[in-house]
């Protein structure tokens, strides 16, 4: 007896034997069925399992397996990188030998091992004084392992974290790892050298040995110093009055050294001026109250008595002679004579003002004989708690090894130059 059934589109013919036995006419059905899906390529409805198609070495793998996921464990060569300084010229350079590698534990045997992975790199300093970010962090790098980092030109440090992704039935498998990238101080020489050939290259090597004895890294941990009022680097640039521009300031001493000395020409600028009374500025408030109000005592006292005011004082500019801003007794081991002036901006880069306007009056005539410059930072806006009344001398005891060259000496002329100057 003949039968057919519709399977797939088409007809699957087989003989079926007279008084056929239960089970024998199962098994010829099945059988019929599976010739007719695999002639009509529906071979993928089968439960049975099929071969996955190899792939080129990419990061993804189709096929779905049973069992626990592999794991990608990822590492460095090191738990720490240095920022090196060279040690003649001091220039500052990125660590050039960090490398991550990963490796893919319980891959699936029947899976070609991926050739690559997908990398991303992260350098952050997350402190809340001054945080930096390296811009390597917003690359994604698609390379086997290991992978060398290369940070470029841009000086920056922290934790360094690398991520390594790979994918197997369309889920991501992750690994990760961390270091630290930490600074390394310059030498003294090498700074010594940055510094202006003059007066003011000798006090800001003072003020750079007073504040962080030329570091510009903690020697402990390898990151930028930081003081308690939040003052960075070398130079200890203040990070809450902007004192801080750029991250470059935080991890290279030379952009901190160049911003110390531009800040102390600042606050030279401005001592000059705001000892000059009103000239070329506008009136400084604590000088009208601080410096006038012994006159207005005064005044006070001869209008009771009925006599005329006494003319405003005449502010005189603070000195700059050299000498003029020691006080007696005051250790000066470097020999630096502080002039009125130096000493003032110093105390300025620090924060206040060293001097206070005092005036000098005659109690029996009432009169005012000589308006002076007093030192007195507390008058000047230093505070006993937070600030340093004794900044000052700690500058001048600071001894930063820094000499002030000779002057160049006259060239001598040669007898046939001497003689054609003559002509």
């Amino acid at each position: 007896m003949a039968s057919s059934e519709l399977r797939g589109g088409m007809f699957a013919w087989f003989v079926v034997p007279p008084a056929p036995q239960p089970r024998l006419t199962s098994r010829l059905v099945v059988l019929a069925l599976t010739f007719s899906l695999t002639t009509c390529g529906l071979a993928s409805l089968s439960p049975a399992r099929s071969q996955a198609a190899p792939t080129d070495g990419a990061v993804t793998a189709a096929t779905r397996h049973e069992g626990p996921p592999p794991t990608l464990v990822v590492h460095f060569t090191r738990p720490a990188y240095t920022i090196k300084c060279d040690p003649k010229t001091g220039a500052v350079s990125m660590p050039a030998d960090v490398k991550a590698y990963a490796r893919l534990e319980g891959w699936p045997a029947d899976v070609p091992y991926p050739k690559t992975f997908m990398w991303h790199v992260y350098l952050d300093w997350d402190d809340k004084v001054y945080p930096t970010h390296h811009s390597i962090s917003g690359l994604k790098f698609e390379r086997p392992s290991p992978l060398p980092v290369n940070f470029g030109n841009e000086i920056r440090g922290g934790r360094l974290k690398v991520i390594a992704k790979a994918v197997l039935d369309g889920k991501d498998i992750l690994g990760t790892d961390l270091a630290e990238i930490r600074g390394e101080n310059p030498p003294r020489a090498a700074v010594l050298r940055c510094f202006p050939p003059n007066r003011i290259g000798l006090i800001a090597s003072k003020i750079a040995t007073a504040e962080s004895g030329m570091h510009q890294f903690d020697t402990v941990t390898g990151m930028p110093m930081i003081s308690r009022t939040n003052d960075v680097g070398m130079m200890q640039l203040n990070a809450p009055t902007g004192s801080v521009t750029s991250a470059d300031q935080v991890w290279d001493w030379r952009a901190n050294l160049r911003q110390g000395l531009e800040i102390m020409s600042d606050k030279r600028r401005i001592t000059v001026l705001a000892s000059r009374g009103n000239v070329n500025r506008q009136p400084d408030l604590r000088d009208l109250v601080l410096g006038y109000e012994d006159a207005a005592c005064v005044n006070y006292m001869r209008w009771y008595l009925g006599l005329s005011p006494n003319p405003p004082p005449v502010i005189p500019p603070l000195s700059t002679q050299p000498g003029s801003g020691v006080l007696p007794g005051e250790a000066d081991p470097d020999h630096v004579a502080l002039s009125q002036m130096e000493r003032d901006a110093i105390r300025r880069y620090n924060g206040g003002r060293e001097y206070a306007l005092a005036l000098v009056t005659d109690p029996a005539t009432l009169t005012i004989l000589t308006p002076q410059w007093q030192v007195d930072p507390t008058r000047g806006g230093v505070r006993v708690r937070s600030g340093d009344p004794e900044y000052i001398t700690h500058v001048l005891r600071a001894h930063s090894g820094f000499v002030i060259p000779p002057p160049a000496k006259p060239h001598k002329l040669t007898r046939h130059a001497r003689r054609h100057r003559r002509k």
